[in-house]
């Protein structure tokens, strides 16, 4: 039997076999792999490419091998300069790369590492660095891949809002108003520094107080929350509030409602701004007037110097609050000072009220005499005097003292006022003022003791003050006689227009009426600035306005034969001021100035604004630096010498003939411009004409604009709300009747307070509002609101008047900050005050 022998290829074939399969899948497995690659790259470029920061490689010596996009916009390079930069050429500082690589080869890596980078234009940013080291395969140093973030944008945000915080930050700490924050529970989250200044408080002690605790009436509190959360704001809100002393500071709050972002009230914030000086600077110029009227009362009355010293003595103590006073005589050759008036000291111890020598060191009277100086010391434990005169103070029960010396008019000295009290009085700079100017005027008074002629003279001066005061009195009626006959004319006026079409020549003429009455209202007021019987009223002043509408009243009265020249300042400054008493200012000026024209020239009225430092100021008593108004009245006329220019302001002095004049026009500018903290300077020569400057302190204030009070008459119509009127003027009583009633409420009337309380008691209260006169045949008004007050107190009461003296007591008003609408008034300002009343909300 044969037999095949193997064949070898035979044995090899499946070895190979499987040889080019494995071949064949290492090949696949390469594929895989360099497609796994291709895609990482991919990736890679695509983020490197895609940052938005910028990327760089370098190499171990810092010099740029590759930069993407965002790096090249960074530094502003082409993708061909970019390779091969040195990494400090990109550095505002070039020890920042050394820096880095050091960190690198130390940790492997830095994080925000912030530096400043310069690109090519020069132009510096702000960036952070985070970079970490490249190693080669072989594990040596290959250089560092580094992200940078630009930060300016963030750098330079953040640096506005430090600006920002630090501007509000400087406003709050610095202002002089109290800025507050407080949540709507009371509590103070924030004030400013000016508030320990304000209360004696230190700041620490505030923020841990409930704001109720300062105020003074939490009646105050009750109607500032009433009013801020119908209307989410208040402006120049008038509350009392009590500082750490136990003084009383009034203050106008000027708020807004804080809401959470649901909307909810979660507190207030707002400037709370101390106005007590200027209250104060209002009942000083009360106080003057009754000075001025019981001197010219007790010139009248008065039996002899001594009579009527004693006479303005008790005047002066009923008026300012005072125990007792005396005024002494100077003796020169004894050097004695000899009662001749006393008041407030009982009859026993008028035994007490000896000859004083001036030598005596106890004797405040002769403290004064001897050194020739006032004393104004409302309250003597803060005053200067308790440290060389305490003890006697002490002894004599002295808590407040005025001493002022009396100099004739060639500066001799004649004597000595003085007024005391048991109790530290509220007096101010403006009640100096006062006080200064009566002790000018006991010195002229008394001046030469015993002289007939000079007395005589002296009682017509005061004679005629008197008939002043007489001629006030009947202006203030009269203007409130003019009052309730402009209000019936406007109020008629007005119910005749809304029944005529605009374009009836009807409606042109009660047009004309209605403007008419408006310039009768305008005359009443400038009728009363003369008797200084408007009430003082410190606001925003534009002494533009001011002078322009007083030219037009100036014209008649100067005369044809003298020309008047205005020259205003295109955009003056503001001022905080009582606008009738610049208007008596002006007023006074340009007579005094007419009356040195007696044949003829120009009267020019100049108005600037002008500011000066400490050392350009003028050389005159109360003159400062600061910005400030200057109002100019120049003359052609005969001008003045030295001698006179320096004694015009004096009371009762005069160079014009006897019955020609009192004397008193100046005085009374001089201390309208104190009261608004001004002064005033005097340029005048013999024939070459005079010029009164006037100064008062500039204010930044922005005017508010008033409410279109005619487009807002549909939103003051009642709803069916019951109103009594109390009037006793008929015709005054038929329109506001009327009104009220066209306009939608329920109206009873009644003519007189009896009336009224008939008709209140009638109706068992249920009424929404009493609108009454003040002034009534058998009470006033304030009486009708006192009486209410105690017996329904819920009934609100809204007063007017057309007088504006103590009639109209309108300090009592303003006191108690009671509504108050004055007369003339037009139907839409009727309803707005009615409407405010009866729906707050």
């Amino acid at each position: 039997m044969r037999t095949r022998e193997p064949d070898p290829r035979e044995h090899d074939e499946p070895q190979e076999k499987r040889a080019r399969e494995g071949q064949s899948q290492l090949h696949g497995d390469l594929a895989l792999a360099e497609a796994a690659c291709r895609d990482a790259e991919h990736r890679y470029t695509a983020l490197f490419e895609g940052s938005r920061d910028a990327i760089i490689v370098a190499d171990s010596k810092g010099f740029v091998v590759e930069a993407n996009a965002a790096a090249l916009a960074l530094w502003g390079y082409s993708r061909q300069e970019m390779p091969g930069l040195d990494c400090r050429r990109l550095l505002q500082d070039p020890d920042s790369l050394d820096t880095l690589l050091s960190a690198l080869s130390e940790s492997g890596f830095v994080d925000d590492l912030e530096t400043w980078t310069r690109r090519k234009d020069g132009m510096l940013r702000r960036c952070l660095v985070s970079a970490g080291a490249r190693t080669s395969a072989s594990g040596k140093d290959a250089g560092f891949q580094a992200l940078i973030h630009d930060i300016t944008g963030r750098r330079e945000m953040e640096e506005a809002l430090r600006k920002s915080e630090e501007m509000y930050r400087s406003l709050f700490e610095d202002s002089q108003d109290v800025v507050y924050i407080t949540s709507c529970d009371g509590g103070l989250i924030d004030i400013s520094p000016s508030a320990s200044e304000l209360f004696g408080y230190e700041r620490e002690d505030l923020l841990d107080m409930d704001v109720r605790e300062l105020y003074a009436y939490p009646e105050d509190r009750r109607r500032f929350k009433q009013e801020i959360e119908r209307s989410g704001a208040v402006r120049a809100f008038p509350v009392r509030l009590g500082a750490r002393d136990g003084t009383v500071r009034h203050c106008l709050l000027t708020s807004t409602v804080r809401r959470g972002p649901d909307g909810r009230t979660i507190g207030y914030h707002g400037i709370m701004r101390d106005v007590t000086d200027q209250r104060r600077a209002e009942r000083a110029r009360e106080r003057e007037r009754s000075a001025f009227r019981l001197i010219a009362e007790a010139a009248v009355r008065a039996d002899g110097v001594p009579d009527l010293c004693a006479r303005v003595l008790d005047g002066l103590l009923n008026a300012y609050r005072l125990d007792f006073g005396t005024v002494r005589l100077y003796d020169d050759v004894e050097r004695t000072l000899h009662p001749l008036a006393v008041a407030g000291v009982p009859e026993n111890e008028l035994s007490k009220i000896t000859v004083q020598s001036i030598d005596d060191p106890g004797m405040m009277a002769a403290l004064t005499a001897r050194t020739g100086r006032s004393i104004f010391a409302p309250d003597t434990g803060e005053h200067s005097v308790s440290r060389t005169h305490g003890a006697r103070l002490k002894e004599l029960g002295i808590r407040a003292l005025v001493s002022n010396p009396l100099i004739a008019r060639k500066g001799e000295l004649l004597g000595v006022i003085l007024l005391a009290a048991r109790e530290p009085k509220e007096l101010g700079p403006e009640d100096e003022t006062v006080f200064l100017t009566i002790a000018e005027m006991f010195a002229a008074v008394i001046g030469r003791a015993g002289a007939v002629e000079e007395k005589d003279e002296i009682h017509a001066q005061l004679l005629q003050a008197q008939k002043l005061e007489a001629i006030g009195t009947l202006a203030s009626g009269v203007a409130h006689d003019f009052n309730n006959i402009l209000t019936a004319i406007q109020g008629f006026a007005d119910l005749a227009l809304m029944s005529v079409d605009s374009d009836q020549p009807l409606a042109d003429d009660l047009g004309k009426i209605r403007a008419s009455a408006d310039r009768g209202a305008k005359l009443v007021r400038q009728l009363l600035m003369f008797s200084r019987r408007q009430p003082v009223a410190f606001g925003s002043v534009d002494l533009n306005s001011t002078t322009q509408g007083l030219t037009r009243m100036l014209a008649p009265l100067i005369g044809e034969d003298i020309s008047m020249n205005v020259v205003l300042e295109r955009e003056l400054w503001p001022v905080t001021a009582d606008e009738a008493g610049m208007q008596q200012v002006l007023m006074n000026l340009a007579v005094n100035a007419r009356d040195a024209m007696p044949h003829g020239g120009t009267l020019t009225l100049k108005t600037e604004n002008v500011e000066f430092t400490d050392e350009e100021r003028p050389s005159v008593p109360g003159a400062r630096a600061g910005t400030f108004i200057r109002l100019s009245v120049s003359d052609t006329g005969v001008g003045m010498d030295s001698d006179t220019a320096t004694r015009i302001f004096e009371p009762f002095f005069s160079t014009k003939a006897p019955a020609k004049g009192t004397g008193l026009g100046l005085s009374v500018v001089y201390g309208i411009v104190q009261q608004h903290h001004g002064w005033i300077c005097v340029e005048s020569e013999p024939g070459q004409g005079s010029r009164f400057e006037v100064y008062v302190p500039a204010a930044d204030i922005v005017h508010e604009t008033q409410p279109d009070t005619h487009a807002n008459r549909e939103l003051a119509a009642g709803n069916g709300e019951r109103i009594l009127v109390v009037e006793d003027e008929p015709t005054v009583r038929d329109l506001a009747v009327r009104v009220l009633r066209k306009n939608g409420y329920e109206v009873l009337e009644a003519g007189t307070v009896r009336d009224a309380l008939e008709v209140i008691d009638r109706e068992d209260g249920r009424l929404d509002l009493v609108f009454s006169d003040v002034v009534l045949p058998d009470r006033s008004g304030v009486q009708l609101v006192q009486e209410l007050s105690e017996t329904r107190p819920d009934l609100p009461v809204l007063l007017s008047s057309g007088h504006t003296d103590e009639r109209s007591q309108y300090d009592a008003i303003r006191e108690d900050q009671l509504p108050f609408l004055p007369k003339p008034y037009s139907l839409p300002e009727l309803l707005t005050a009615v409407s405010k009343i009866v729906r707050p909300t």
